[in-house]
């Protein structure tokens, strides 16, 4: 059994390929398995894939898709091949520092394998390489957690499933969702508040491009006519806790993250080039959505809430002043409202 499995689904990340999966074979652990998925890639990413497959035949594996399925039908179908102890995944545009994985498997050891390891990211720019000057920096043992007596810690954790790695009894036992937007978020975040420890390590060992074109990380800047894909993900966030009967213990901490996931959405629909008046009108019937799914906001902690959204800090928000509950306003005709008014500014 390898330690870890490396999933990494692939659509037309060609430009970005060779340093992903170069940081990968250069990786400091030995037994680790990588699982590299094109999702019908129609740029030359799969030559690059078997050349790697060529140059290191046991330890990369490689699957293809007949059609584009998504990332998050890649990411499960690579957790139902995996054979790894751990899983964990990573995007094609982005790398690794060699000692990421060993240091963190490491740590998992010493400390009786918990559920969950995390690391930290560090936000790069498009253009930016694999070189030496980028993994440098002094190496530290994680802290370990037991996450219902420090429920808060898992709010400060970010919502990327590219930093962590799942055991796998607990990466298998939650699904990406797919054909949906930020369904990482659902699948981190299930799996934290499925779990009883976490080990944290404060290295900067993932390598995050940002403003890569055709990213899911900056699609969200334009009209977004998925944006109620937000409250599928918070569903399955708070089922997923549920189901570990661990909801009560963290019912706080998951109702701050549901409302900050949604509040960044409003965020995001407030960068939107579109008329002010239907700007105000969106982000009115998201605010009461969000009151009528998870209550009032004010009486959460703030201090948490506006670690993790900036949203709180902005004036438009506060004074969208609307009533908490409205009855001629259930949940489901703020939707439609929502969505008639998405595809009428943006058409």
């Amino acid at each position: 059994m390898p330690k870890i499995s490396v999933i990494v689904p692939v659509y037309n990340k060609a430009k970005y390929l060779d340093d992903c999966l170069k940081s990968l074979t250069s990786e400091n652990l030995e037994d680790i398995e990588i699982m590299v998925i094109d999702d019908a890639s129609t740029d030359n990413s799969l030559d690059i894939i078997q050349q790697y497959k060529s140059k290191y035949p046991e330890k990369i594996r490689v699957y293809t898709n007949s059609f584009n399925k998504g990332v998050g039908a890649c990411r499960n179908m690579g957790i139902v091949f995996s054979q790894g102890f751990y899983i964990t995944f990573v995007d094609a545009d982005d790398f690794i520092h060699p000692d990421m994985y060993k240091d963190m498997y490491k740590g998992a050891e010493e400390t009786g394998f918990p559920e969950i390891v995390s690391t930290k990211i560090c936000f790069i720019n498009e253009d930016e390489k694999l070189n030496n000057a980028s993994l440098k920096g002094q190496r530290h043992k994680g802290t370990s957690y037991y996450l219902p007596a420090t429920e808060d810690v898992i709010v400060y954790e970010s919502p990327s499933c590219c930093d962590k790695l799942f055991r796998m009894d607990i990466a298998r036992d939650i699904n990406f969702l797919e054909d949906k937007r930020w369904e990482d978020f659902g699948y981190s975040y299930g799996a934290l508040f499925s779990s009883k420890r976490l080990l944290k390590f404060n290295h900067y060992d993932y390598f995050y491009r940002r403003n890569v074109k055709d990213s899911r990380s900056i699609i969200n800047q334009d009209i977004n006519p998925d944006i109620l894909d937000i409250f599928d993900v918070n569903k399955q966030i708070e089922e997923a806790a549920i189901i570990h009967n661990n909801f009560k213990t963290f019912q706080k901490e998951i109702r701050i993250i549901q409302i900050s996931n949604c509040f960044n959405r409003i965020s995001e629909v407030l960068t939107w080039e579109i008329p002010p008046k239907e700007k105000i009108e969106l982000v009115k019937d998201l605010k009461q959505l969000v009151t009528l799914e998870y209550g009032d906001y004010r009486k959460y902690d703030f201090g948490l809430l506006s670690d993790k959204s900036s949203i709180l800090d902005a004036e438009i928000f506060d004074d969208l002043d609307i009533p908490f509950y409205n009855d001629d306003d259930n949940k489901e005709t703020i939707k439609k409202r929502i969505k008639m008014n998405i595809t009428k500014v943006g058409a």
